[in-house]
């Protein structure tokens, strides 16, 4: 057997065995929701962050702004309460989150608004920006909460 062929048939073997997500995978989003008790459950493979969380706002129910510099692939397999598991997979990105109480589950909290900011980027607390200023900003073309100027779509 040559050299070539023992590389190739071993990068086959791992591929198939899952130990390796060649580049030319094909993304997998699963995501089963979780309710006051039990877990929300997600895998994902290939997919790049954007795409991942613009899955999740519609599952979940938030608005996702995403302007990071990257939209790096995402593989992982999480479980735990929706807004933990948000956490967890963005915990490598500048996030702001803006949360409220949960109407469904007592003391626990939501993420109602995710904002993933560019590298270096200051955060700043959600919390401080009033009402008011936030309908301003989305009149006038700029991101409600971070006011950094929207790129249309």
């Amino acid at each position: 057997m040559n050299s070539n062929f023992r590389i190739i048939f071993a990068g086959l073997a791992l591929g198939w065995a899952g130990l390796i997500t060649p580049s030319f995978a094909n993304p997998v989003f699963e995501l089963v929701t979780g309710n006051c008790q039990t877990p929300t459950q997600l895998r994902v493979a290939a997919m790049p962050a954007s795409a991942v969380l613009d899955k999740l706002a519609q599952a979940l129910g938030f608005t996702v702004s995403f302007r990071a510099d990257a939209d790096p692939l995402l593989n992982a397999e999480l479980s735990a309460p929706a807004t933990e598991l948000l956490l967890q997979l963005t915990h490598q990105m500048n996030v702001i989150t803006v949360t409220e109480p949960d109407p469904h589950c007592a003391g626990q909290a939501r993420i109602v608004r995710l904002v993933t900011l560019p590298t270096g980027q200051a955060t700043q607390r959600i919390e401080s920006v009033p009402e008011g200023l936030q309908r301003y900003r989305q009149a006038h073309g700029m991101d409600p909460l971070t006011g950094a100027p929207v790129k249309p779509r």
